[in-house]
């Protein structure tokens, strides 16, 4: 059965009609063509200073944007103008749910809107720089999600399209967690750190669109990049190497394993990430060890932080906070010009800390970290 979308009333009638035997298995309906423009960037879009639009247009529609980035946007106060999807159903039914203003039909007619000064970016990884880049070309504030490039030339683009008055934030929440900002605190002045990260992340299907290394880029760039960042805020100092291994796994490349180790030597420490996604998860995810300054302090899944000093322990207990809405609150300040967002240097040192990660693992050799200029 087909139908014309203009008829869909007759394939409901159908669908839902009391002669059972009759009931088609499904139905199809026909759309005419529509000139919707892909979720990719444009590349002749100008800089034109700083976003002066209060609402936010939403470049992206997944399941993680429902679940997690909309709802801290909504908590936040955001004017939530437009959104857009490959799916242009999918952001229509975002904008209905949500509240947003219009599902917009294209990546530029979000770009292209004065009211919009903040872009939030939830696309998959490999259109992640670019549309970063074009959002920054065209003024906004931008958020996009980790990570912000799979590779350098992702990256350089991202920098070059920097102006002196843009904002950048990528969605590095675990840098907003409060325990971590206590544990920052605890810290403060030490130049003798060791740090120790486990996540078990548990196992993804081999067809999940994260083990394709141009889509989703493995899980070391698409997903330990959050690690490598919170390791980088904590050390609190440039990295000065870098080496990590991993496990074969049949049919992927060693850069898309799920199983790595890596070694990070920063100016004021060294440091061990241990990433499996073969183990059971019952266990908690993820468990920082810091040890430096006289004070031993564990970060146990964003729930408990135990601080050991002068002989003496203390435990501080929170609801399980990585840091979503702090992130998604200092980003609308900073798009309304109410704060500074963090400094973009951070995120593009802790990308290129990845990238060089990702190589490590490519070549079986240590890479040395060049800051760049």
């Amino acid at each position: 059965h087909r139908f014309a979308i203009e008829d869909a009333p007759q394939a409901y009638a159908i669908l839902t009609g009391k002669d059972v035997d009759a009931r088609p298995y499904g139905v199809l309906l026909e759309y005419s063509e529509v000139d919707q423009a892909p979720l990719r960037a444009p590349v002749t879009r100008k800089a034109l200073g700083a976003p002066t639009g209060s609402g936010v247009g939403l470049i992206g529609a997944g399941a993680f944007a429902r679940a997690t980035l909309i709802p801290a946007l909504k908590d936040a106060g955001a004017h939530l103008t437009a959104v857009t999807s490959e799916g242009g159903l999918t952001a229509a039914d975002v904008a209905a749910r949500f509240g947003f203003e219009r599902a917009a039909a294209s990546v530029d007619e979000i770009l292209d809107d004065d009211a919009i000064g903040a872009v939030v970016i939830a696309t998959r990884h490999q259109s992640h720089a670019g549309l970063a880049a074009a959002a920054l070309r065209a003024g906004k504030a931008v958020f996009v999600e980790k990570p912000m490039a799979l590779s350098a030339e992702q990256l350089l683009e991202v920098e070059e399209a920097l102006g002196p008055e843009s904002v950048l934030m990528v969605g590095f929440n675990r840098r907003f967690a409060p325990l971590v900002h206590r544990l920052q605190q605890e810290l403060a002045g030490c130049d003798d750190l060791a740090l120790l990260m486990r996540v078990n992340a548990g196992p993804l299907p081999d067809d999940h669109w994260l083990n394709d290394p141009e889509d989703g880029g493995g899980r070391l760039l698409g997903e330990a990049c959050h690690f490598i960042d919170l390791l980088s805020v904590v050390a609190g100092s440039d990295a000065l190497a870098a080496h990590a291994v991993a496990t074969p796994q049949p049919g992927r490349p060693l850069a898309c394993s799920d199983n790595f180790s890596a070694q990070i030597r920063f100016a004021t420490g060294v440091c061990t990430l241990v990433y499996s996604g073969g183990g059971d998860t019952k266990l908690p995810k993820e468990r920082l060890e810091v040890f430096g300054g006289g004070v031993s302090a564990v970060l146990d899944d964003f729930r408990v932080l135990e601080l050991y000093r002068g002989g003496k322990q203390q435990r501080v207990k929170s609801a399980q906070d990585k840091g979503h809405r702090g992130e998604i609150i200092r980003f609308l300040a900073a798009a309304q010009g109410r704060e500074p967002a963090p400094p973009v240097a951070s995120y593009l040192d802790s990308t290129r800390l990845t990238l060089a990660l990702a190589d490590s693992l490519r070549t079986g050799q240590p890479v040395g970290m060049a800051k760049a200029p």
